[in-house]
């Protein structure tokens, strides 16, 4: 994993270093999904529009039935995600 320090402009702009954007594979025109989680950003490309209607789609369910999801909430199924990955 790629480790490299940045800063943000005054507009809010974070530049990803090159080497971060190659080991992740980002590419000019990529979209992505940024949402804040504690102290951390999170970055997730996204490949389609329709990814991202899916997925406002499951956070306006989510807040139509207060259901409260915190870090720890995510972290857990990013666990769940990464050990299915391995065992496939």
């Amino acid at each position: 994993m790629e480790v490299a320090f940045t800063k943000m402009s005054e507009k809010g702009q974070v530049v990803i270093p090159k080497d971060v954007r190659s080991e992740v594979d980002f590419k000019p025109s990529d979209k992505f999904i940024v949402y804040g989680l504690g102290n951390a950003v999170v970055i997730k490309k996204v490949n389609t529009e329709s990814a991202v209607r899916n997925l406002e789609k499951v956070f306006k369910f989510i807040d139509s039935r207060d259901i409260r999801i915190d870090s720890r909430d995510v972290e857990r199924e990013i666990r769940a995600v990464r050990r299915n990955r391995i065992r496939k």
